[in-house]
């Protein structure tokens, strides 16, 4: 994270920009969120970020090469 660009967000933090976030998010999902939005974006260096990916990457190759994790995926979502 990097600390002085989540207190300069902080800083700028409007109960109405968070309004219109939510109204935005509406408009173009067409849904209300039952879960409360996250009001600060995390800021990381891309370096951390890229790591994150990998890691992302690596897990989906695990878990799509696995018919054991493939089969309880099909079960588990709905059709």
């Amino acid at each position: 994270m990097i600390p002085e660009l989540r207190t300069q967000f902080n800083q700028r933090f409007m109960p109405e920009k968070y309004a219109a976030l939510l109204a935005l998010l509406e408009q173009r999902s067409g849904a209300t969120a039952d879960f409360r939005i996250a009001e600060t974006p995390v800021f990381m260096r891309v370096e951390q970020l890229e790591e994150m990916v990998a890691a992302g990457a690596d897990l989906t190759a695990a878990l799509m090469d696995n018919p054991a994790s493939l089969a309880a995926a099909r079960r588990a979502i709905p059709a």
